[in-house]
């Protein structure tokens, strides 16, 4: 089994970053093979992973237009497990000009194709947008988990963004699933009650996810370190929290 996921959302500051490496790092230390692909030209995931993008001869620009094959943008972290393809600031000129580079929403896909099956898990951090590179993104994974900050995000917003998700799905044919929605900075699945219109007729309840993330200043401080909560302090409970969510999403996909 092999699943390529993709971790979206198109408002910022939700933890989409944070979320996207962190699992990544608690599947690895899981004993899953797995490779972080950081598709944000903001890098963030790169940095966070420990990594400078400046310092990259290569990263997930130069695949994209075949300047460069898989061995050569891929990258060993700290975690024998895991690899990242880093991003840089180039990839704005394919999220603003694709067709300009010849690329399609299926340009990834196809990139992928030989190298998939090397990982039990691909995870990638998508931009906080429904443009180009994230389309690309979701039109190569197999699941789809949407980071979700209940304070800054609105049910209508969230709304309006999945039913561009299944838009997207009917019109490039992708098999696309949402895995569910992660609450982040948020202590218990039961917060989501403060927030939700009582008269709603959005059916949330049926997507969110059992683990949430809680507030927790080794996260935060993890972040600023540029090394991933489950290798800075592998007994806070961050850690502990991101280390659930691969477990229940890896039984999710063993059942």
């Amino acid at each position: 089994m092999n699943k390529i996921i993709a971790i979206a959302n198109h408002k910022s500051g939700v933890g989409k970053t944070t979320t996207a490496v962190n699992f990544a790092v608690s599947l690895a230390l899981m004993e899953k093979k797995t490779l972080l692909i950081d598709c944000d030209p903001h890098a963030q995931a790169t940095r966070y992973i420990g990594l400078d993008p400046k310092a990259m001869k290569y990263c997930l620009y130069h695949f994209y237009k075949k300047e460069a094959i898989f061995s050569e943008v891929v990258k060993n972290t700290e975690i024998d497990l895991l690899d990242i393809i880093p991003a840089s600031f180039q990839l704005l000129k394919i999220d603003n000009h694709p067709h300009e580079f010849k690329l399609n929403e299926h340009s990834l896909r196809l990139r992928l194709n030989d190298v998939r099956n090397k990982y039990d898990y691909i995870i990638i951090d998508c931009p906080s947008s429904l443009r180009f590179l994230t389309i690309s993104a979701l039109s190569v994974s197999d699941d789809m988990i949407i980071p979700y900050y209940l304070p800054l995000c609105s049910f209508t917003g969230l709304a309006y963004f999945l039913g561009t998700v299944r838009y997207l799905k009917q019109h490039l044919s992708i098999p696309l699933r949402i895995t569910g929605i992660l609450l982040t900075m948020c202590n218990h699945i039961n917060e989501v009650d403060q927030y939700y219109p009582k008269h709603t007729t959005f059916p949330l309840q049926r997507f969110l996810l059992k683990t949430t993330i809680p507030p927790d200043v080794f996260i935060h401080d993890s972040f600023v370190k540029r090394k991933p909560v489950g290798l800075y302090d592998i007994g806070s409970k961050g850690s502990e929290k991101f280390l659930n969510l691969a477990l229940e999403i890896d039984t999710l996909f063993e059942t």
